[in-house]
């Protein structure tokens, strides 16, 4: 590995292009900068307005002082940057790991970062108020859709699984108010899992238990369009 030191004045800036492989900075207490390569550099020296470093056929490793402004245009591997003041980059075609960076690319890093707690804050808020609404609605949609001689006798739900258990007067009432739930736009791959005849009070009913799937976050467009789909194929019968 080729190693070359150049000095530096106060607040340097440093231009850094054109790198083959992947490019490592790091700061250290020197006033100058230190070049590390396994390849060969076309140019590395001092511009009227920066130090240049360009053309490196390999991975490169930089160290400089810590109040450097560096910019950095077309790596073709990872770039690790951490310590220095300032940073400007283009054209990255690797991973990036950015650490203890002042200046603008530091201030957008924080603010990438704040908008992306407050999508996460959004996105429970909205989660939290779907499911506060979500109950008062599911239990006004099963009224709704329970026929006259049909009677729900328990109503569960386990982490969005569902499990209705009730009473109808025939199969056919059954199968009415299962195509029913289909339709409605909190209930997925709802299904008669068993149905069996009871004695009630002299009466032949049957009984009859339906398992599915709760989505409390459903929106209003899914909604209108779950309203509208055909019933028979919005839910399936077990003979």
């Amino acid at each position: 590995m080729t190693t070359q030191s150049f000095p530096l004045g106060d607040a340097p800036r440093i231009v850094i292009s054109n790198c083959r492989g992947g490019l490592e900075i790091t700061v250290w207490d020197e006033r100058t900068i230190e070049v590390e390569s396994d390849g060969r550099i076309d140019n590395a020296g001092q511009s009227a307005e920066a130090f240049v470093i360009q053309g490196a056929s390999d991975d490169l490793e930089v160290r400089l002082p810590y109040d450097a402004e560096v910019i950095v245009d077309n790596v073709r591997g990872d770039v690790e940057a951490r310590g220095f003041r300032a940073l400007t980059l283009t054209n990255v075609g690797g991973d990036l790991e950015i650490a203890d960076i002042e200046g603008p690319y530091s201030d957008a890093l924080r603010i990438d970062a704040q908008k992306q707690e407050l999508r996460e804050k959004l996105r429970v808020i909205g989660q939290l108020e779907a499911k506060k609404v979500g109950p008062v609605r599911i239990l006004a949609d099963l009224s709704s859709a329970t026929p006259e001689k049909l009677w729900l006798t328990e109503f569960a739900d386990t982490n969005g699984t569902l499990k209705l258990t009730g009473l109808g007067v025939d199969e056919q009432t059954v199968a009415d108010f299962l195509r029913k739930l289909g339709t409605l736009p909190f209930f997925t791959s709802v299904d008669l899992d068993e149905t069996s005849q009871v004695d009630q009070d002299g009466a032949k009913l049957k009984k009859f238990v339906i398992r599915g799937q709760i989505d409390y976050g459903v929106p209003g467009n899914m909604a209108t369009a779950a309203k509208d789909k055909p019933a028979n194929a919005a839910a399936g019968v077990k003979k």
